[in-house]
């Protein structure tokens, strides 16, 4: 069979021209070895010109994930027995669909065939990376693996790929959730044995300066370095090391490719003071020693966790919560979750302790404290369990027109909501006459909360008084009284943004700290509307001194009994 003047049309513009020939013997169709006689001669010479790929194989109909413009050859010469082939193709401004933020890349690859041998070479250069060099050889014979309808497991391979030191910024389109990459990267691997048992030699070697990322929370990572070496069917990691803002952290260990479709892990992750998160709120640093072993499909993580060096910070504006007319915050969408189902990180299993080697900090202008916690990462990736207490240590809020100190207070990790954990707090404050004191419960997603005071009050009463300093029946005898309280809002709120409150130390305490003000209040002597100051001399005397509006003076000192 002869076909000449050959030409297909491919998109608008490309196409493939040319001739062939091949046996082919009709006289014996009911016999599929005979119809092309394996020992008739084959040729053929044929041109592939300008094929858009974006247009001769649409992806939404092919799947193909790359578009570029081809050219290339194909020459053929010997029998259907022992052909001989030669292909060249060239490609320009190939890229992938996935990655269009990469730039466009030129390869150039050639494959011969020849007396039972498939030989490849093939080049791939991208601005601003040094030339990709591969090549490659394999035993192939073509009648067997036609009977066979495969190629043998055991046929020999050899197969090498090398990229001279290179700059490496062009890959990190290729990363995900990297925006930046400096230093350089080089590659000299090869693989020899057989197809079912390749043996791997040389590596990769990395010297990354910076790498940054595109989530503004995640710490950059600096210095690192990588040494990746092959060895048979083993990939070791000599060096992996870096500095995450501060903190060194290492990977050690090995990855055994064998088989290739499921390779199984056995690294090691050390990290010292590493910065896991960092924002405006919240800075987060752990030491930790964790292991992931088994095979990549279903890996087990274990290991310990230790929060160090760790602190949250947050301004609070008195007003928005302060005066009335102001909307209430909104709770944010939905509940975060810690389960991933990406594959194969939903198939991994977890055994790692968590707990605080520091206690965690918590600062701000209107509360400092402290927490610290013991907690244990199990389950899965799809369904991760997190268990373990958290205590408040040493936490006090201060509020518009008292302090709230927190005696007592816990959070429980438990079963299936990992970050929903049960409340059991008690905080306690002292306003004016009154011991108020709060009880939150409930879960983390639904708190629940529950107010009592000495002398009892309703619990909406007690509300008012924390809220306010006054009770809505002291409002009500006297219209003057909400708008002292309003006044006060505006005094702390100001003195706050001018006079920023220093933390809480050891070398240094706050006389003001002792003192509080109360404006608006009534004298239950006179009943009428007063300015009232206090100072804490210790924990069972205060010091008080207050002015009416007619301008009569009375000074108390105030003796604090306690009845648990």
């Amino acid at each position: 069979m002869e076909v000449d003047a050959l030409r297909l049309t491919a998109g608008k513009t490309g196409g493939v021209t040319g001739s062939f020939s091949l046996p082919l013997d009709l006289r014996t169709l009911t016999r599929r070895e005979t119809v092309f006689p394996p020992s008739g001669a084959l040729t053929g010479a044929l041109v592939l010109e300008q094929i858009d790929l974006a247009q001769a194989f649409p992806a939404s109909r092919t799947g193909l994930a790359v578009r570029g413009i081809i050219n290339g050859s194909l020459t053929a010469g010997g029998t259907l027995d022992a052909p001989a082939l030669t292909v060249s193709i060239a490609g320009r401004n190939l890229q992938s669909w996935a990655a269009e933020k990469l730039a466009p890349t030129y390869g150039a690859a050639t494959l011969v065939f020849k007396n039972d041998h498939l030989f490849l070479s093939g080049t791939l250069s991208h601005p601003g990376l040094s030339t990709l060099l591969f090549q490659g050889e394999i035993p192939l014979i073509v009648r067997k693996a036609w009977a066979d309808r495969r190629i043998d497991p055991a046929t020999p391979i050899a197969f090498s790929v090398k990229l001279p030191p290179s700059p490496a910024g062009g890959l990190a389109p290729l990363l995900p959730g990297v925006r930046l990459l400096e230093g350089r990267l080089s590659i000299d691997a090869s693989a020899t044995g057989t197809l079912e048992k390749p043996v791997f030699n040389g590596g990769v070697a990395l010297d990354l300066a910076a790498i940054r990322f595109h989530d503004p929370d995640l710490p950059g990572i600096n210095h690192f370095l990588g040494d990746l070496r092959f060895s048979s069917a083993e990939l070791t990691l000599h060096r992996f090391t870096g500095d995450l803002a501060g903190g060194p952290f290492s990977v050690t260990g090995r990855v055994r490719l064998d088989p290739l479709t499921n390779p199984v892990l056995d690294l090691a992750l050390q990290s010292q003071g590493t910065l896991l998160a960092r924002n405006d709120t919240l800075t987060l640093r752990a030491d930790s020693g964790l292991r992931i072993t088994g095979p990549v499909n279903k890996a087990l993580i274990t290991g310990k966790i230790g929060i160090t060096k760790s602190r949250f910070f947050r301004e609070i504006e008195i007003l928005p919560i302060g005066l009335p007319g102001r909307p209430a915050p909104k709770p944010a969408n939905g509940w975060f979750e810690l389960s991933t189902d990406t594959l194969p990180f939903r198939n991994w299993s977890y055994d790692v302790a968590i707990q605080t080697l520091e206690p965690f900090i918590v600062k701000g202008n209107l509360a400092n404290g402290s927490i610290e916690g013991h907690l244990h990462l199990g389950g899965t990736g799809l369904a991760p369990t997190l268990e373990g207490t958290a205590h408040i240590e040493n936490f006090v809020a201060s509020l518009p027109f008292s302090q709230l100190t927190v005696e007592y207070g816990a959070l429980y990790f438990s079963g299936n909501a990992p970050l929903n954990p049960t409340l059991d707090i008690h905080g306690s404050s002292r306003i004016r006459d009154y011991n108020v004191n709060v009880y939150l419960y409930g879960t983390a997603s639904e708190p629940q909360t529950l107010f009592t005071s000495e002398p009892s009050l309703p619990q909406e009463e007690v509300i008012a008084l924390l809220a306010t300093g006054a009770t809505t029946r002291e409002f009500a005898q006297n219209n003057q009284a909400l708008a002292g309280r309003a006044a006060v809002l505006l005094f702390q709120d100001l003195s706050h943004k001018i006079f920023p409150k220093r933390p809480p130390s050891a070398n240094n305490s706050n006389p003001m700290d002792r003192f509080s003000l109360d404006v608006g209040g009534v004298d239950p002597r006179t009943g009428r509307q007063e300015l009232m100051g206090k100072f804490k001399l210790s924990n069972e005397y205060q010091l008080g001194a207050g002015v009416d509006m007619q301008g009569d003076v009375r000074m108390q000192l105030q003796y604090l009994l306690r009845f648990r």
